[in-house]
């Protein structure tokens, strides 16, 4: 009954070993999907990365969470398709926003600044 307990034990820390999730750090923007790339050329031309997080797991990449020098941080899935968006001490372009939101804000709400986004 021990050794079966012993293996039980030892058979579940194997397999949580396998299946934790991995993360990678670096500052190289070409391990970013194109579409990732593209999206940050184009809203955060005026800030520069700090580092790149790539998240995995056994079957592949779950995706990237790009952290830039301002603390904006910036959440892609695997395809590069950006997720959420916060901002810690700066504000988010209104350009990642869909037309009618930003609109909207720039409108009603000229004076505030946008620090989340999904």
């Amino acid at each position: 009954m021990k050794k079966f307990g012993l293996i039980m034990v030892s058979l579940l820390l194997s397999t949580m070993a396998i299946f934790a999730d991995n993360e990678k750090v670096t500052r190289d923007k070409s391990v970013l999907p194109a579409t990732s790339q593209k999206f940050l050329a184009a809203n955060f031309t005026q800030t520069d990365i700090s580092h790149i997080k790539i998240e995995s797991n056994l079957l592949g990449t779950k995706g990237y969470d790009v952290i830039m020098t301002n603390g904006v941080s910036v959440e892609f899935d695997k395809s590069g398709e950006w997720e959420e968006i916060e901002a810690r001490h700066a504000s988010i372009p209104l350009s990642v926003l869909p037309q009618k939101i930003a609109d909207y804000l720039r409108k009603n709400f000229p004076d505030n600044t946008v620090i989340s986004g999904r």
